[in-house]
């Protein structure tokens, strides 16, 4: 036998016998590995027996991340048991390992091979593994009595329960002579201490450095709370935003901070996103009943900062999401959907189109112009609006600021024209619009200020498309008022707001001939 310390803190040691978890013969061999496909399986009981202590040797977790990559990529075997092996040993393992980007990116590369939806599971399991203090490990149970199969026989059938417990399945074999089952599953699994020691330590040091970080501080702070987010992403960037959304102050130092994260680290934070907008247990709605809680607005700002500040990033999660959040409220219950604060601000953000209430004699005399002059009169970034009395620094200062924002609203019609969103955005927005005014049950003052927010969403979308798309383009995304209105459902005043481009592109083309 050999002699293992258990992963717990008591102080006494384990006999760890080779035939307690493998049906070995009487020359007590141990299990072959003939193919790659078979490591899971002969590697589940000594890495259940090590789990945290894995992290003690960071070129054995490198060399595992590396082994389930190579399974994946080259198709060896189920893809569920190397995702379960990620799942059980490696990601924990991480969490107690020291901060290392290296090992960080090393992981990334592994998981951007999954698709988004596997990424967000995965994700969701380190969460709830770290949250909790329960793991899901795959238990590899002793014989059963009465049993008296072969030895080939109970190895074989001990290889189909392992991968169906790395599966995440719960039924165990019916005639086996083991059966594996995965932890993680029982209501009875007792929290490890580490587990939730690590997860008291990460709050507290978040917290401290949270407290220091400043305008002043960024540099420095920036580097030390995106080094805490390396090992553990999904409990340390929780704890970031939770800050985030109670103090609005610290949304720009934050924001200015999150340069140093990972590319892991980048990707689990639009999941944590996604998780605390879809938090149902949270109140999105102030009293009122009009404008959005203030730390959805926390949020928002946030949101369209940090895609203004790092614009490869995963915004296009985020857009999916209110999109489908806007459908379901416009077939179901018609209601207001404060998520849509987050479009707002991130075409006010990256865009600079915004409601104007009161418009200049200046600007009221530009609509008499084409396209590109009503357009430069009503842009917030307009030379227009630059004081007469400005210094050439400020001049200078300000163009290239334009030059930037006129890169930004590019790239989001980009981002939501070559996902074909941008005729789904407009309806939802538009139908929308019109049912919160027939469907809220709140005093006529509110529902007529829901009314106009909601159609200033509208315009606000609507110019982005129309001020950074080609006419031949938008033609092409955007059909006529006939049929956005017999098709679609929209009202007339909408559907003449959408389809005036197409006509008038139609026109153009009928007066050249």
């Amino acid at each position: 036998p050999n002699f293992v310390l258990t992963p717990l803190v008591a102080k006494t040691t384990d006999v760890f016998f080779y035939e307690k978890f493998w049906l070995l013969d009487a020359a007590k061999r141990m299990p072959p590995v003939s193919q790659v496909s078979d490591l899971p399986r002969v590697l589940a009981p000594w890495l259940n027996v090590a789990f945290l202590r894995l992290h003690e040797s960071p070129a054995l977790v490198t060399r595992l991340i590396r082994l389930c990559r190579y399974g994946l990529t080259r198709g060896l075997g189920e893809e569920a048991q190397w995702i379960g092996a990620l799942r059980a040993w490696i990601l924990p393992s991480i969490s107690f390992s020291t901060s290392s980007a290296a090992l960080s990116n090393e992981l990334w590369v592994l998981v951007s091979s999954l698709p988004l939806a596997k990424r967000h599971e995965l994700y969701g399991d380190w969460d709830s593994i770290l949250t909790s203090g329960k793991p899901m490990l795959p238990l590899v149970l002793p014989e059963k009595a009465g049993n008296s199969a072969s030895s080939a026989a109970g190895s074989a059938s001990k290889a189909m329960s392992l991968d169906g417990a790395l599966e995440g399945s719960d039924a165990g074999p019916s005639e086996a002579m083991c059966e594996v089952s995965p932890a993680g599953s029982s209501p009875f699994t007792p929290p490890y201490v580490e587990i939730e020691m690590l997860h008291h330590d990460v709050r507290r040091n978040v917290r401290s450095i949270m407290r220091r970080l400043s305008g002043d501080t960024v540099k420095l702070m920036g580097r030390q709370l995106c080094s805490l987010c390396h090992p553990s992403p999904t409990l340390s960037i929780k704890i970031i935003l939770d800050q985030v959304c109670s103090y609005d102050n610290l949304v720009d130092s934050v924001v200015e901070a999150f340069r140093y994260l990972s590319p892991l680290d980048a990707d689990v934070l639009f999941f944590v996103v996604l998780r605390i907008l879809d938090d149902p247990t949270s109140t999105k709605l102030k009293d009122d009943g009009v404008n959005a809680a203030h730390w959805l607005q926390c949020l928002s700002l946030f949101i369209a900062s940090f895609s203004h500040r790092h614009e490869n990033q995963r915004l296009d999660v985020v857009l999916d999401y209110i999109l489908k959040r806007t459908i379901r409220a416009v077939r179901t219950e018609g209601m207001p959907v404060p998520e849509l604060v987050v479009l707002s601000d991130t075409i006010l953000k990256l865009a600079a189109i915004d409601a104007m209430a009161n418009a200049t004699d200046e600007q009221t005399m530009a609509l008499q112009g084409g396209q590109h002059l009503c357009n430069e009169a009503f842009s917030m970034i307009s030379p227009w609006i630059i004081p007469q009395d400005a210094t050439i620094e400020t001049v200078i200062a300000t163009n290239a600021d334009n030059r930037l924002t006129k890169r930004m609203a590019m790239w989001l019609t980009n981002l939501i024209v070559n996902r074909g969103q941008a005729l789904s955005f407009a309806v939802a927005l538009s139908v929308h619009a019109e049912m919160v005014i027939k469907a809220a049950s709140l005093p006529l003052s509110n529902v007529v200020a829901i009314y106009d927010r909601e159609i200033e969403r509208v315009y606000q979308l609507f110019h982005l498309m129309q001020s950074n798309l080609k006419p031949e383009k938008y033609a092409k995304l955007i059909p006529g008022p006939h049929t956005l209105f017999t098709k679609y459902g929209l009202s007339w005043g909408l559907a003449v707001l959408w389809g005036r481009p197409s006509v008038a592109i139609h026109l153009a083309r009928g007066l050249k001939r």
